[in-house]
C-alpha cells in the first residue's frame, strides 16, 4: 500500500498535535498513529512471512484525516482479501520498535483466503501464538510479541457469540410461525 501523503503526530496521550509529510514523520520516528490487519478463519490466525519474521498481515501509517476503519478496510482490498467483517482488537501504544499508536483490527474471513504465491501463510490459533511468543529465538515481529492471546481469545468468544446469536435471529426471521410475533423481549 502506497504510503499517505502526510500524517497526524500525536502526543503521548494520542492527541494530534500536527500534520506533517509522512516521510518526515517516519524518519524522525515521530509518535503518529497506524493501522494493522490480523485475517483469521474460525480461531486461527493467519501471520504472513515478512523478511525473516512472521508478522500481521498489513500495516499502514494512518492518513492525516482518516479513520482507522476506513483504511483497514482499504488494507483488505489492497491485500487482496475477500469482502469481510473487521473488528477492533487492541490500541497499542508506541514502544521503542513502534513509534505510533497501532489499532489492531482482525478480518473475519469466511473461506481459507488465495494469499499471493510470493507470500507465505501460517495459521495459529491463540495457544500457538502464546507458545511462539515464550520462544526467545522465535522470528516474530516486534509487534506480533506485543499481541496479548487472550485479546484474540476474547475477540474469538465475542464473534462466535455474534454469528450465533445473527444465525438464529435469522432462522427465527424465515420461520412462518415465528415470523408473525413478536421478538422476544430482553
Amino acid at each position: 500500500m502506497p504510503l499517505p501523503d502526510a500524517l497526524e503526530v500525536v502526543d503521548a496521550r494520542n492527541r494530534p498535535l500536527l500534520v506533517m509529510p509522512c516521510a518526515d514523520v517516519l524518519r524522525q520516528r515521530l509518535p503518529h498513529r497506524a493501522v494493522a490487519l490480523l485475517p483469521h478463519l474460525r480461531q486461527h490466525f493467519f501471520l504472513m512471512r515478512r523478511r525473516s519474521v512472521w508478522d500481521v498481515a498489513g500495516i499502514v501509517p494512518l492518513p492525516a484525516g482518516e479513520s482507522c476503519a476506513l483504511t483497514a478496510q482499504q488494507l483488505v482490498d489492497r491485500l487482496g482479501l475477500p469482502p469481510c467483517r473487521l473488528s477492533r482488537i487492541a490500541l497499542l501504544p508506541p514502544d521503542r520498535d513502534t513509534p505510533c499508536f497501532m489499532e489492531l483490527f482482525a478480518a473475519r474471513l469466511h473461506a481459507a483466503p488465495r494469499f499471493p504465491e510470493a507470500w507465505e501463510a501460517l495459521s495459529v490459533d491463540t495457544d500457538a501464538l502464546k507458545g511462539l511468543q515464550a520462544l526467545p529465538d522465535a522470528p516474530l515481529s516486534p509487534l506480533l510479541r506485543r499481541i496479548e492471546p487472550q485479546w484474540l481469545r476474547d475477540y474469538d468468544v465475542a464473534a462466535r457469540s455474534a454469528a450465533r446469536h445473527s444465525s438464529s435471529q435469522a432462522a427465527a426471521c424465515t420461520s412462518p410461525l415465528l415470523a408473525t410475533t413478536s421478538p422476544p423481549k430482553r
